[in-house]
């Protein structure tokens, strides 16, 4: 579904305590996003925000992806991030990885998209890429002590990529690709005892009954 601005607006203002929030998926306005990460509260720990050019039919808008300026307001509102995932967003750069490495010193999972993990020279079969790696880059990744995880893009990269990532960064978990998906998700807890609430598409007003107010 479409998260225009007065839906984002609606959770940024009014969820000042949310420390989770998956939006991979949706159809993001440039101006959805850039009120996203300049205005998501402080005390956010996990944040999935893939795909968000993507609409409904699949069809992709490179335009209203993440860029680098969305990912300095996004450090800088929110460095108490653990998990981030930003993967499919082809518009950040080595920029936005450097702020995100320099900013977010508690991260221990990330999500790149497979342009950035290209900027950084690792190995991807699917677009015949030789490994060619930039130092300088990596040793700035290697700065990041706390990260535990990387993931990149939304296939399996090549296992020459994840044994450079591995001896470069011997402390990284390497988990393995099942069948369409990794046996990781980000920013994704147990919903069973999460209450169901449908909101007014006019006031954006909701009950606890589920009746929506006008």
């Amino acid at each position: 579904k479409f998260c225009d601005l007065s839906s984002i607006t609606s959770i940024v203002d009014s969820c000042l305590d949310l420390e989770e929030l998956n939006i991979c998926g949706n159809a993001l306005s440039e101006k959805s996003i850039s009120y996203l990460c300049e205005n998501l509260t402080s005390n956010i720990l996990k944040l999935d925000i893939r795909n968000s050019q993507f609409g409904v039919g699949g069809w992709r808008d490179p335009d209203k992806a993440l860029n680098d300026n969305n990912i300095r307001a996004l450090v800088k509102r929110c460095p108490k991030l653990k998990v981030l995932d930003i993967r499919c967003n082809e518009k950040v750069t080595y920029q936005g990885l450097d702020a995100i490495i320099e900013g977010l010193h508690f991260l221990e999972y990330l999500g790149i998209p497979d342009s950035l993990a290209n900027e950084l020279g690792l190995p991807n079969e699917d677009i015949d890429l030789e490994s060619n790696i930039d130092m300088p880059k990596m040793c700035k990744l290697k700065s990041m002590k706390n990260i535990k995880e990387f993931l990149i893009g939304d296939i399996d990269r090549t296992e020459e990529c994840k044994s450079i990532l591995k001896s470069e960064m011997p402390h990284l978990i390497v988990r393995k690709f099942v069948g369409k998906s990794y046996d990781f998700q980000v920013a994704v807890t147990n919903t069973e005892d999460f209450e169901r609430f449908d909101f007014c598409p006019n006031c954006h007003e909701c009950d606890k009954y589920m009746v929506l107010k006008c």
